[in-house]
């Protein structure tokens, strides 16, 4: 979808994107941006929520996290910068404990029944 914008918009749009699972570099670098995109991260939900994850590359046009900044602190909410990698910070925390969580669970079937190894233990 980025792609077919910049392909069709004469005008070089900037991309500002609140996907959580797909690294901002991959998206620049797969839809031919030139630095032009940014990860712009609202937690949900977002009219409750603070933080707000800004997520550049080393390709990053210098504009767009400036921009964000000023966008961000006009909704009153903090900025967190974070790495380009899937689920940035929070969801990156979130999956490393889920998956620990499920491993353990798995680990303690082998003493107990599934209900048990993850309600009760």
């Amino acid at each position: 979808m980025f792609s077919q914008i910049n392909q069709n918009n004469p005008n070089k749009p900037w991309f500002l994107t609140n996907t959580s699972s797909i690294p901002i570099g991959y998206l620049d670098k797969e839809a031919k941006l030139d630095g032009r995109v940014l990860g712009v991260h609202f937690y949900n939900p977002p009219a409750v929520q603070k933080l707000v994850e800004v997520i550049k590359t080393d390709n990053t046009d210098p504009e767009l996290p400036e921009f964000a900044t000023m966008f961000i602190k006009s909704l009153r909410k903090i900025e967190v910068p974070s790495y380009d990698f899937a689920g940035f910070i929070g969801n990156g925390h979130f999956m490393r404990d889920a998956l620990y969580g499920m491993s353990e669970a798995t680990k303690l079937t082998a003493q107990m029944s599934f209900v048990e190894a993850v309600y009760v233990k």
